[in-house]
C-alpha cells in the first residue's frame, strides 16, 4: 500500500481504475455461472504451457475447461430452484463471446464459423439452460478439434423461429480431412449426451441427437413470454 501512496495523483488513480475495473468483472462473473464458465474457458486457454505443440496447448486447455465446468455445473445445479429470478443471462451475448474465444483461441485449428442468428434477435430471450445447454456442447466442439487427420472445420450455427414463441438451434460441426477436399461430419456424440444432459427437465428440449449435429427446441412462454 505504501507504494501506492508514492505514486503520482495521476498514476494512482489510474491503477485503482484499473483494480476496480478488475473488481467489477470478478464480481460480475463470480454472480453469473454462465458468464464465469465463458471466462474460465478464455483463461484456461491462455494458461497452456508455452513452448508446447498446438495439440498439447489445446489437450491442457481442454483438461483445464472441463475440471471448471465440473465446479460451475455443480454450482448452477446446485441454484437451480432460483435460477431464473438469479442468474439474467443474454444468450446471443454468451455465443458472441464463445465465437470469440474460437476464433482467438483456436485459430491454429483454423475453425470456420457460420452463423445465423437472426431468429434469436426477435424471438422471446432465451432460458439460461439455452445458452448452459451450448457452453456444453463448446467442450465437445474443442474436443472435436483435437481429432488427429483433420487439417480444418467449419462450425454451422443457425437459429430458427416458430410459432407459439418457440425457435430452435442447430450446431453442426464439419471436419476436412488432410487426404480428401470431402468435409466430414465430426461432431462427437459425447458432446451430444452432455448437452441433454445439460437442459433435461427444462423448457430447452434437445432433438435430433446425434455424432453429426444437435437440435435445441425453446418454448419461452414459460419463463419470459412474448415480446411486446
Amino acid at each position: 500500500m505504501d507504494s501506492l501512496v508514492d505514486l503520482p495523483a495521476a498514476k494512482l488513480e489510474s491503477e485503482l481504475a484499473a483494480l476496480r475495473g478488475v473488481a467489477g468483472v470478478f464480481a460480475h462473473d463470480l454472480s453469473n455461472p454462465l458468464q464465469s464458465l465463458t471466462v474460465l474457458l478464455e483463461l484456461s486457454a491462455d494458461e497452456a504451457t508455452v513452448g508446447a505443440s498446438d495439440a498439447g496447448r489445446i489437450g491442457q486447455s481442454l483438461d483445464a475447461a472441463k475440471s471448471m465446468h465440473t465446479l460451475v455445473h455443480d454450482f448452477v445445479r446446485l441454484m437451480r430452484p432460483h435460477h431464473h429470478a438469479a442468474v439474467e443471462t443474454e444468450f446471443v451475448a454468451v455465443l458472441d463471446r464463445c465465437l470469440r474465444m474460437f476464433r482467438r483461441r483456436f485459430d491454429r485449428q483454423n475453425i470456420v464459423v457460420h452463423r445465423a442468428l437472426t431468429a434469436l434477435e426477435t424471438a422471446p430471450p432465451a432460458p439460461p439452460e439455452f445458452a448452459w445447454a451450448f457452453l456444453n456442447l463448446v467442450l465437445g466442439i474443442v474436443n472435436a478439434c483435437m481429432t488427429p487427420g483433420y487439417s480444418a472445420f467449419q462450425l454451422d450455427i443457425a437459429a430458427h423461429g416458430g410459432v407459439n414463441h418457440e425457435y430452435f438451434l442447430i450446431v453442426e460441426l464439419m471436419g476436412r480431412t488432410r487426404s480428401s477436399d470431402a468435409a466430414q461430419l465430426v461432431f462427437p456424440p459425447d458432446a451430444m449426451r452432455l448437452a441433454q444432459q445439460a437442459v433435461a427437465g427444462t423448457v430447452v428440449h434437445c432433438e435430433g441427437i446425434g455424432a453429426t449435429s444437435a437440435r435445441f427446441r425453446v418454448d419461452a412462454r414459460h419463463d419470459h413470454g412474448a415480446r411486446q
